[in-house]
């Protein structure tokens, strides 16, 4: 599963590593899922409600999945966030969306958790406010992870494609690796 900006760039980008004696199936599945996102302090509170299903930190750590049940529905959730805050997007087969949106209003009126609607806009502000980047509108593969200020996040310890080159920028200097300024012409 990949975002929307990425749908087309990680299936090319599939096929053109995929070796010679290697094979893989890419599927598109798009129309085939919607996405609501619940954000928020209690956002773990409220799903656990709701589907009885636990969310400790220890079986869904951050950017980790599981599968509820909400409604009549099977969801995958992802916890994930772009709001700073504790959240989890739910993956929902389109032909029940509906329903599981109407089980989370009866279970926000049942356990007293208010929910807030928010859309996109929001989203993206929230995100800048705290410092997260985009694919595709901050940054997009052009960019190296040095530049982009997300140096810390690199394992130089593993193997990874392009790791001789951002070692060379690395070593070269001139990044702060936690803000993607461009030290070297700072005054």
């Amino acid at each position: 599963m990949t975002s929307d900006i990425l749908q087309r760039s990680t299936a090319s980008w599939l096929r053109g590593h995929t070796h010679k004696d290697e094979w893989c199936t890419i599927t598109d599945v798009t129309s085939g899922y919607s996405i609501l996102a619940i954000q928020g302090p209690r956002s773990r509170e409220f799903l656990q409600a709701i589907s009885g299903a636990d969310l400790s930190t220890e079986r869904v750590p951050f950017r980790g999945s599981c599968e509820l049940e909400i409604g009549p529905a099977r969801v995958l959730a992802i916890r994930v966030t772009f709001v700073g805050e504790l959240g989890y997007e739910l993956y929902i087969p389109t032909e029940y969306t509906l329903a599981v949106y109407d089980a989370l209003l009866k279970q926000e009126a049942a356990c007293g958790i208010p929910l807030v609607h928010f859309g996109l806009m929001s989203l993206d502000s929230l995100r800048l406010e705290k410092g997260y980047r985009d694919y595709g509108v901050d940054l997009d593969n052009s960019d190296t992870p040095l530049e982009a200020g997300l140096g810390f996040v690199v394992d130089f310890s593993k193997d990874f494609i392009g790791k001789s080159a951002l070692l060379r920028q690395k070593n070269a200097g001139g990044f702060d690796e936690t803000s993607g300024a461009d030290t070297a012409h700072r005054t």
